[in-house]
């Protein structure tokens, strides 16, 4: 049996780790191919890494082939991922739709690649839209419908979103689907009385927000249109949401050279502040958005060893750890036929960071359809993205061990001449290794 079996090129492996309270050593598994992790013992895992199948327990193998570490000698393994992600997206059904209800945004961010106007989604636009997800529902592919409001800053348009939202939510009714919605956000009008509507009434569950470290990094980065700092306004927003309500909170800290030293006190503040257990905190490497921005980025593995430091740091505070990724089988909207964004002008785009980009031209040369009633069936750009990775157009992709989580990563960034790797790819080792010893500590308390 195991000689019709080979070792997963989709695997990571932590280093050689020892149990405290044995004195084994052990490897942490990763198959980033089924996203299920192992803890084998070392020698075990010498005998799969070296090809020695046949000298493997039977219920070994089968826990090996289960999790997808162990599988079928001849088969064509990028094909079968690529044919796994295809068969996820036929069959997705969520009609996932982002709004952007105001292209306007009180921030000025040093590296936001968008140019802001006051223009909010007007009637006419509003019904374009719901004709639109009407006849989308309508196909009855969908069991769910996802509502993203994005900006510019959404909150800008508050009037618009109450609006589509409830029109939206009567839609899904109307085609026994459930309704949801999550939000983007600045913060700064994200108020407990704002939150609370946002909850009860919009059906929002979850808002991003960004914090670029404490004030004196994150007002330097994230200025108003005025000149002004919005950090305390921000977190005293953060503080009092998390405190009187259950709406979901992921803090995002976008970072290169100017803040990287930053992070480690903000996630302080965030712990001190009591939400370490309240908010789920995350870094983004700042990245080129129809501008420069990539040029004051960290080096990838210098951003990868600063986030293992932040790991490590959360951990100590109390955070919940997001530490191995799951499998990605959509790698993002772009790639679903349905998901669009509708913009403020009712400009459609499958990219969220598409619209309001002077750089990407007039028309913007993204765009998959212009305002209006929909005359034509939209021009997709990127769509045919797993496609191209099966046919190794993008070969970091189609050789990469992280390829099943990562999915890619990002279309738009390969279109535009980017390796958009994600750091997980260069600290995966280091991830597990970590995972391991939060393990040993939970288990020796």
């Amino acid at each position: 049996m195991t000689g019709d079996m080979k070792l997963t090129k989709y695997v990571v492996v932590s280093d050689r780790l020892t149990v405290r309270r044995t004195g084994h050593d052990h490897r942490v598994v990763f198959s980033t191919r089924s996203g299920a992790v192992l803890i084998l013992d070392h020698e075990l895992w010498q005998r799969v890494a070296e090809g020695r199948l046949d000298r493997l327990p039977a219920a070994i193998v089968d826990q090996l082939s289960a999790a997808q570490i162990l599988v079928p000698l001849g088969e064509d393994e990028l094909a079968a991922v690529v044919d796994e992600n295809l068969r996820a997206i036929a069959t997705h059904d969520v009609l996932y739709q982002v709004v952007q209800p105001s292209a306007w945004c009180q921030l000025d961010c040093a590296y936001c690649g968008q140019e802001h106007a006051g223009q909010q989604l007007d009637q006419p636009g509003q019904q374009a839209l719901l004709g639109r997800m009407r006849e989308r529902l309508a196909t009855r592919r969908y069991r769910h419908l996802k509502i993203g409001w994005f900006g510019a800053e959404p909150l800008a348009g508050l009037g618009v979103m109450r609006s589509l939202s409830a029109a939206a939510a009567a839609l899904a009714r109307e085609f026994d689907c459930t309704y949801s919605a999550q939000i983007v956000t600045n913060g700064l009008a994200l108020t407990p009385a704002v939150a609370t509507e946002l909850i009860e009434q919009l059906h929002v569950d979850e808002a991003e927000v960004t914090l670029d470290g404490l004030a004196a990094d994150h007002d330097r980065r994230r200025f108003t249109k005025g000149g002004h700092g919005s950090f305390d306004r921000i977190f005293r927003n953060l503080c009092a949401v998390a405190a009187t309500t259950d709406l979901r909170i992921k803090v995002r800290c976008n970072v290169d050279r100017s803040n990287a030293e930053g992070v480690t006190p903000l996630i302080e503040a965030l712990a001190a502040a009591g939400l370490a257990g309240r908010v789920t905190f995350y870094t983004s490497p700042v990245y080129a958005w129809g501008n420069d921005a990539h040029l004051t980025a960290l080096g990838k593995q210098e951003y990868a060893e600063y986030e293992m430091e932040w790991f490590a740091h959360q951990f100590r505070l109390g955070f919940q750890l997001g530490l191995v990724p799951p499998r990605r089988k959509i790698v993002c909207m772009t790639v679903q036929p349905d998901a669009e964004v509708t913009d403020a002008f009712g400009t459609t785009f499958n990219c969220t960071e598409a619209p309001y980009v002077p750089a990407y031209g007039a028309p913007n040369l993204y765009q998959i359809r212009p305002p209006g009633p929909p005359p034509t069936a939209p021009t997709r750009r990127m769509h045919a993205f797993n496609q191209q990775i099966l046919a190794n157009e993008h070969q970091t992709c189609s050789a990469c061990p992280m390829l099943p989580v990562c999915g890619g990563h990002c279309p738009k960034a390969w279109l535009e001449g980017h390796e958009p790797c994600p750091s997980a790819k260069a600290n995966m080792r280091q991830r597990l290794n970590l995972m391991f010893a939060v393990r040993e500590m939970a288990v020796t308390s």
